[in-house]
């Protein structure tokens, strides 16, 4: 993978998104040395929405087919910049169209062909149905005849748009995975993510990995492991955050307190579960800390 996008491996393991050209011309390059026209349609029917991460759960949490996709619209940066999905729901059938934002390059179509696919597997998943047909905006390619055995519906080519074509009675159906509560927290934090992925801000990008590491292992990180992950030395992380006016030690002390918040604000969150799972050595520690940022001891009143 790393050398079809012409990326060093390690750069894989970075958080962000690659740029949409370099993942069209990698589609490109693979459908060329398989010699499958239909090789991004064939890899996405791999693919589930627990795979795809925060954005497959944003996903699979909603209370509806419909408030599905319109979530899938909504986070969608979180997969691809270079189009965007649309819902367009009618008496007769509804549209999930996908227009791509980019100039025409090669690999274009499969790329295209690899979104609409995608989206066919993981309405599936959620409304165990199968869509009324898809339409993809370029001419057919060789061997088009595999793509309707890959995807499970009628497919036709040289159409408007890209679009995946469902009954529209299917938006109402509920997903066997909804839970109304988890999916809007998980909106938000898609929402979230979404700015940072689009922020500059270095002190932004080294408090959603400080974030994720206190989560993961309820511990502090250090800043070389930080670091690490935005691929740059201690030295110029140091140097990037006290250039917008930010300290690594006051980020992480942040981050920690809001997470122990959290705990706390839970109905059977105590002090020292959140003191513990939120990165300090012991309630007092952590009572300590907390007085000094707010003014007055932990308590489930003081959380909020």
């Amino acid at each position: 993978m790393s050398a079809w996008l012409r990326v060093a491996p390690s750069e894989l393991e970075q958080p962000g998104r690659q740029p949409s050209d370099r993942v069209t011309h990698a589609w490109d390059v693979v459908r060329g040395e398989l010699g499958d026209a239909a090789v991004g349609v064939r890899a996405s029917q791999e693919w589930t929405l627990a795979a795809l991460g925060l954005f497959g759960f944003s996903i699979a949490t909603a209370p509806s087919v419909r408030e599905a996709l319109e979530s899938a619209i909504r986070h969608a940066p979180l997969v691809s910049t270079s189009g965007s999905w649309r819902l367009r729901a009618g008496r007769g059938e509804a549209r999930m169209t996908w227009t791509r934002s980019a100039t025409a390059a090669p690999g274009r179509e499969v790329s295209d062909e690899v979104m609409v696919a995608a989206l066919v597997r993981c309405y599936r998943e959620l409304s165990g149905e199968m869509p009324r047909l898809v339409e993809f905006a370029h001419q057919a390619p060789r061997g088009r005849a595999s793509y309707e055995g890959l995807i499970g519906c009628e497919v036709l080519f040289g159409r408007d748009e890209n679009a995946v074509v469902l009954d529209p009675e299917q938006l109402d159906i509920v997903p066997h995975g909804a839970n109304p509560p988890l999916w809007r927290s998980l909106d938000d934090l898609a929402a979230r993510e979404i700015r940072l992925l689009d922020s500059p801000s270095v002190a932004d990008r080294a408090r959603s990995l400080v974030t994720g590491y206190v989560l993961r292992t309820h511990r502090r990180p250090a800043i070389g492991e930080v670091a690490r992950g935005m691929a740059m030395s201690e030295r110029t992380l140091r140097r990037r955050l006290e250039s917008e006016g930010a300290h690594f030690r006051t980020i992480v002390s942040e981050v920690c307190l809001e997470r122990a918040a959290q705990l706390i604000a839970l109905p059977d969150g105590t002090c020292t579960e959140a003191a513990l799972e939120s990165g300090f050595a012991s309630a007092v520690t952590f009572g300590r800390a907390w007085k000094r940022a707010r003014g007055v001891a932990p308590s489930k009143g003081a959380a909020g």
